[in-house]
């Protein structure tokens, strides 16, 4: 029993092994990440790399010294961890009045206005 407890513990080292190698090849120093028209920039290379749906992703702690394009004062916000249906620090609606509450801009969720900003 003891030599198959050795041989699985074995096997998931060697997994573990192989995903590690597999994420170190598909990495790379990055000083910024890029999704659709936005660049987030960092104040030195961190590990970055894309999920299989094209978003980026970074390794913490990054702090985030510039986003572009730039918050105009209506469009432009970004945000960490965003939530589907809850207030957004994207964008200011010019009817926003017209849009239920959940929806509407919460100028404490953007982030682009807070930097730089570290994150952990």
């Amino acid at each position: 029993m003891k030599k198959h407890i050795n041989n699985l513990q074995n096997c998931i080292l060697s997994c573990l092994e192989c995903a590690a190698i597999a994420l170190a090849g598909i990495s790379h120093a990055a000083t910024a990440v890029s999704h659709q028209e936005f660049t987030w920039t960092f104040s030195s290379d961190r590990p970055t790399g894309t999920f299989a749906n094209g978003e980026p992703w970074v390794v913490a702690p990054v702090t985030v010294t510039a986003i572009s394009p730039k918050w105009d004062g209506n469009n432009n916000g970004s945000m960490k961890n965003p939530v589907a249906g809850a207030r957004n620090g994207f964008v200011t609606w010019p009817d926003a009045t017209s849009m239920p509450a959940a929806y509407r801009y919460d100028a404490t969720k953007n982030v682009a206005t807070q930097l730089p900003l570290t994150l952990a």
